[in-house]
This record gives structure tokens, C-alpha cells and sequence, in this order.
């Protein structure tokens, strides 16, 4: 499904594509971006090739790409480290009856977890600074002179976070 024509890209970024991941292979194609599997320290995977306007912005392009692509690696690798199974658990003393809590339950909480902490990175200052003021407790009229806004301005803002937030974690009620 890769192009093997030798057509050439001038000033090449490589996008990495997901192993079997077809339906991108397909939409690369279909858009005329050559797809070809090239192998990096031996292993072969598959990159659609896009041309960059400079040589200079495909050389950064190409080397957020690899920043991303090695964190992402660095965060797996921290996760799988933290990672522990009901059986260790339960041999570390573990004992959901007595504990009350059902380990299939914590485990859907973290998901949730995880996905609000994902939300809250996309917020901007203010929103945070909001957020913050709810999980303080902190009364609306001192954060609402520290922002240099009205308080009714404050909560109306304060409302319309809670509702985008709610929105976007729907899925998880």
C-alpha cells in the first residue's frame, strides 16, 4: 500500500504513521503525500513524506517530531514502571473487603482522572486560576480583585468552565 515510485520531496518531513494504521496510508495517498516504509535502527515503519517550505523548517519539523516521538516512548516507559497488577497487589496485602474498594472501580476513576488532568492542560491562565480557586475553597470576591474583575463576571466565568469541562468529559459520567 506504500508508494513505490522514487518521487522526491523537496526539504522532507517525515510523519510518522502507526503500524497498521491503513485508513492514514490510504489518506496520505489520496491526498498525492508519498508514504514509504523506511527503517530506523532497523525497524521498518512507515512515514509520510511532506514537503516543507525551507530546508530549515524541515530540519525543526523533523526534529519536534523526534522530541515527541522519544517522550512519548520516556512516558510509556514510566508507566509501564509504575504499572502493578490486582495479583501484586493482593500479595502486598491488598484486600478489596476490607478496603471497600472495588479495583475495577479505581481503575475507572483514574481514567477519569487522567482525562481531566488532560483537560486542565489546555486551559488557559485564568481558567486554571479558576479551577484552583474552587479545588482552594477560595471565596469568589478575593479572586475575582486579585483578576481585577466584577465577582459577577468572576462566577458567570466560574459557571461557564464547569459547563465546558462537564461537556467534555461527558463520556465519562
Amino acid at each position: 500500500m506504500t508508494r513505490s515510485d522514487n518521487s522526491v520531496v523537496a526539504n522532507p518531513v517525515y510523519w510518522p504513521i502507526e503500524d497498521g494504521d491503513w485508513n492514514s496510508v490510504a489518506y496520505f495517498e489520496a491526498h498525492g503525500i508519498p508514504v514509504k516504509k523506511i527503517a530506523l535502527n532497523g525497524v521498518p515503519h512507515l512515514y509520510a513524506i511532506i514537503g516543507a517550505e525551507t530546508p530549515e523548517q524541515a530540519e525543526e519539523t523533523n526534529r519536534k517530531i523526534g522530541n515527541a516521538a522519544r517522550k512519548q516512548a520516556r512516558d510509556l516507559q514510566k508507566r509501564v514502571e509504575h504499572e502493578t497488577s490486582y495479583d501484586a497487589l493482593v500479595e502486598a496485602g491488598y484486600d478489596s473487603a476490607i478496603d471497600g474498594d472495588d479495583p475495577s472501580e479505581l481503575a475507572a476513576e483514574m481514567v477519569v482522572v487522567e482525562a481531566l488532568c488532560e483537560e486542565l492542560k489546555s486551559l488557559t491562565e485564568e481558567k486554571k486560576r479558576l479551577c484552583k480557586m474552587i479545588a482552594n475553597k477560595e471565596s469568589e470576591r478575593s479572586v475575582a480583585k486579585e483578576l481585577g474583575i466584577a465577582q459577577t463576571t468572576l462566577n458567570g466565568r466560574k459557571k461557564k468552565l464547569l459547563a465546558e469541562l462537564a461537556e467534555s468529559l461527558k463520556e465519562y459520567r
